[in-house]
């Protein structure tokens, strides 16, 4: 089948439905197909969370959420966020594809939230954003911290941990086959030192089914989408 019927009929299951005239802006139609796949999920599993700003969001559409957010006290700001919101729970824990004691964690001085196990890269092209200092957090993985949790509801996973997003994901072991889309942050260049290539998480993603659908530019640090093929 020619690459543009498989699109075709990927998209159609979300509710995106591509046709031979010019239809939206590149990115308002990556934005709405993100979107997409939040609503046709049945709950989101957001890693990540920061102060849980789509909180308002995921509840407006119905949906149970699971947040995992590292640092403590960005944990408390976003657990008084959503705690009005029926269906969100929050856990403070820095994810990995390791249970360790504790583990070196870099903090940004943008509010945190290009904060990583990994420092920024003079490649980053970030501007003004720089790590003011450094903490010992423990480490755990996926698979462990919610060894207790059913996850068959969350069919949609985000993953927003700065260059640590392939040590997330093999820390979640066998839970992964509960996600049946995924948005996750890539980069296309060095945005942090040992921070994973977006072409190492396209491969490991593929292994697992799981397709893209869009790709990045050159030189770019941006979400991308996949969703599970059967």
């Amino acid at each position: 089948m020619p690459f543009v019927k498989i699109m075709q009929k990927l998209l159609s299951k979300i509710g995106i439905y591509l046709y031979r005239k010019p239809i939206k802006f590149y990115y308002e139609l990556e934005d709405e197909i993100k979107n997409n796949l939040v609503k046709q999920s049945t709950g989101v599993l957001h890693i990540g969370a920061h102060f849980g700003q789509e909180s308002s969001y995921y509840f407006q559409n119905g949906l149970k959420v699971i947040w995992v957010e590292a640092l403590p006290d960005i944990f408390e700001k976003l657990q008084s966020k959503i705690y009005r919101f029926e269906g969100q729970i929050a856990y403070c824990a820095l994810l990995g594809n390791e249970n360790l004691t504790e583990t070196d964690f870099f903090i940004s001085n943008n509010k945190g939230s290009a904060s990583s196990v990994y420092r920024i890269s003079e490649k980053s092209n970030f501007k003004n954003v720089y790590m003011e200092k450094e903490v010992r957090l423990p480490m755990v993985r996926l698979d462990n911290l919610l060894a207790s949790v059913d996850l068959k509801v969350f069919t949609h996973w985000i993953l927003d941990v700065q260059g640590a997003e392939l040590l997330v994901l093999q820390g979640a072991g066998d839970l992964i086959s509960y996600c049946k889309s995924i948005t996750i942050e890539v980069s296309s260049r060095e945005t942090y030192l040992g921070g994973v290539k977006y072409v190492e998480l396209k491969e490991y993603l593929s292994a697992l089914s799981f397709f893209p659908l869009w790709e990045p530019m050159e030189d770019e640090h941006t979400d991308i989408s996949f969703i599970r093929l059967y």
